[in-house]
C-alpha cells in the first residue's frame, strides 16, 4: 500500500524500511541503556532510607543540619522563601539530596506527584531569585540533569 501511494520502487522501499528498522533498534537500545543506567547516588541522611522512621519534622531538621554548609533554614516570609520551604520538604519526602541529579529528580517528582502545576513551577523559575539560580547552575547542566534524572 505504501509503495503504491508514495510511488516508491520496491528496492528503495526495502532499503528505507531496513534503515528505519536499524534506527528504531538503535534508539530502543539507547533508551534501554538510559533506563537501566546506574547512578552513583550517595545516601547522605537517614531521611533517604526506604523505611525511614523519622517524623517529617525530624527529617526536615536533619535535612537542614546536613546542608548547613550550603544554606540556612529559610523563613517563609516571601513567595520565594515560602517555595523554598516546600521545596526542601520535597527533598525529604522524595528522599533526594542536593546533587544536581537529585534536584532534577525532586523537581520531576514534585511536578508529577503533587498538585503543583508546570505553570506554577515556571512562575517561580521566572522570579529574580529563580533566574539567578538558573544562571548559577547553567541552563545546559539543568537540561542534562532533567534528561538523566527520571530513572531516579
Amino acid at each position: 500500500l505504501l509503495i503504491g501511494i508514495c510511488r516508491i520502487d520496491p528496492t528503495t522501499f526495502s532499503s528505507v524500511l531496513f534503515q528505519l528498522t536499524q534506527k528504531a533498534l538503535l534508539h530502543s537500545y539507547s533508551l534501554h541503556r538510559l533506563l537501566k543506567m546506574e547512578f552513583n547516588r550517595t545516601r547522605v541522611a537517614r531521611f533517604q532510607e526506604q523505611d525511614c522512621s523519622l517524623t517529617l519534622r525530624e527529617a526536615v531538621d536533619e535535612y537542614y543540619t546536613i546542608n548547613s554548609h550550603l544554606f540556612s533554614r529559610p523563613d517563609p516570609k516571601t513567595p520565594w522563601t515560602h517555595l523554598l520551604v516546600h521545596h526542601d520538604i520535597g527533598h525529604v519526602f522524595f528522599g533526594v539530596n542536593t546533587s544536581i541529579l537529585d534536584e532534577a529528580a525532586g523537581d520531576i517528582w514534585t511536578l508529577m506527584g503533587t498538585d503543583m502545576t508546570f505553570r506554577e513551577y515556571a512562575a517561580y523559575v521566572n522570579t529574580p531569585e529563580g533566574k539567578k539560580l538558573v544562571k548559577e547552575i547553567g541552563p545546559w547542566l539543568i537540561i542534562k540533569s532533567l534528561i538523566y534524572s527520571p530513572p531516579l
